[in-house]
């Protein structure tokens, strides 16, 4: 289906601190996160400075991450936070590519070599992760030059659905060719509607009809995007003609 974007994230670019900026290849990746996954892998993003060259450990304090979502440091909030990185550890992402010789391929990488975290915490102290990125994600994250989308993670601050979130990102990615048409099979796995193990199993297919996934995904999206984010965008569904005969 097309899909046509609007937006004035450019202006609004110069005036942001920390971007998330990723190379294309991983906004069209497959995966599958939370919410609250999607957003601790973000604020790992947009702490990689531009003139970074390898991955550091990073220490992510988690009152910050709470503070800068705005859901206070209760229990619950620090639960929510703690689940997601007990799952992220355990997260791979899916690249497609196509090889020098025209063969169709894929990529299957974990996300982090290194998660440490606190068994328990007494105060504010002791509450913070140390991550560090895999290196197979380098060409995506870091001196990225070509084919990269940039955009302020805070803006998942006013999403719920992660898969509002991935569409999001699509979006931002096709926002300056204005429109962009995809594949609806190739949606369905680059949002995590249909989702895949470390070895390619699938272990959840979901909104396979079409009616299904525009109820539940594309008129959610719709309404966060346009109404909470910098860009806005149309969306329509295009049938292909399939004529059979003798």
């Amino acid at each position: 289906f097309p899909v046509t974007i609007s937006g004035d994230s450019e202006q609004k670019a110069n005036k942001m601190i920390k971007l998330v900026k990723q190379a294309n290849g991983l906004i069209e990746a497959r995966y599958n996160f939370s919410i609250w996954e999607m957003r601790l892998f973000k604020t790992m993003i947009s702490l990689i400075k531009p003139e970074d060259q390898e991955f550091k450990k990073t220490i992510v304090p988690i009152k910050e991450v709470l503070e800068e979502y705005e859901i206070g440091t209760s229990g619950f909030a620090y639960d929510l936070v703690k689940e997601a990185y007990k799952n992220l550890k355990k997260r791979f992402v899916y690249v497609p590519y196509v090889n020098d010789e025209g063969q169709k391929r894929l990529q299957i990488m974990p996300l982090f070599t290194l998660i440490d975290i606190p068994l328990e915490i007494r105060d504010s102290k002791d509450s913070y992760l140390i991550l560090k990125f895999n290196d197979e994600l380098k060409p995506f994250l870091l001196q990225v030059q070509n084919r990269y989308t940039l955009y302020d993670p805070i803006i998942l601050k006013n999403i719920d659905s992660s898969y509002t979130v991935r569409i999001y990102e699509l979006l931002k990615e096709y926002e300056f060719r204005g429109e962009a048409k995809i594949d609806l099979e190739e949606f369905r796995e680059m949002i995590g509607a249909k989702e895949y193990d470390e070895d390619f199993n699938v272990i959840k297919d979901t909104f396979k009809v079409w009616q299904d996934l525009k109820r539940y995904v594309i008129m959610p999206a719709h309404s966060e995007i346009n109404q909470k984010t910098d860009i806005c965008f149309e969306s329509e569904p295009l049938y292909e003609n399939i004529v059979t005969g003798k």
